[in-house]
């Protein structure tokens, strides 16, 4: 029943009542906690400062787009709410691109940033951190890749 009601919520709402801002919330947060994993030994600045902007405007983007009363402007911002979500989902709950298989298992938060509690015991193998460093540089890459893409496309509601 609870299923019922959140489908007919979706498919009869004139803009979908998606909240992004507070996936973006989610995603600063585990941000944080990983940061605080690497105890100094790397640096997410740029993925805290990417989801930080990015939530901001999606509140901003979430408010503007309250009163909309043109259809062919919700439906643009429809669009723009199913591309947000095909770019942030992926961010929290996959570790490949976006059309790779992941496993039916449980992941981390963020799992792409999963290895990032390793770098502090790797500090004694120059190569192995090092690798790790490289990795975990990409990897917060692709995410702050994300976010910035998933900020350009809201912007344009600002």
């Amino acid at each position: 029943n609870t299923y019922v009601t959140a489908i007919c919520r979706v498919l009869n709402a004139d803009i979908y009542p998606f909240e992004h801002s507070k996936a973006a919330q989610e995603i600063l947060n585990y941000l944080r906690g990983y940061q605080e994993k690497c105890a100094g030994h790397f640096d997410l600045g740029p993925a805290l400062q990417a989801a930080s902007e990015l939530e901001a405007a999606l509140r901003r983007f979430e408010n503007n787009i309250k009163n909309v009363k043109d259809p062919n402007e919700r439906r643009e911002i429809n669009r723009c709410l199913i591309e947000l979500a095909r770019i942030l989902v992926p961010i929290n709950y996959s570790r490949g691109q976006r059309y790779d298989h992941d496993p039916a298992i449980s992941l981390p938060p963020l799992p792409r940033l999963e290895k990032a509690g390793e770098l502090a015991a790797l500090a004694g193998d120059p190569s192995g951190y090092r690798f790790l460093q490289t990795e975990l540089r990409r990897e917060r890459n692709k995410i702050v890749d994300a976010l910035d893409s998933a900020r350009n496309l809201v912007q344009r509601f600002a």
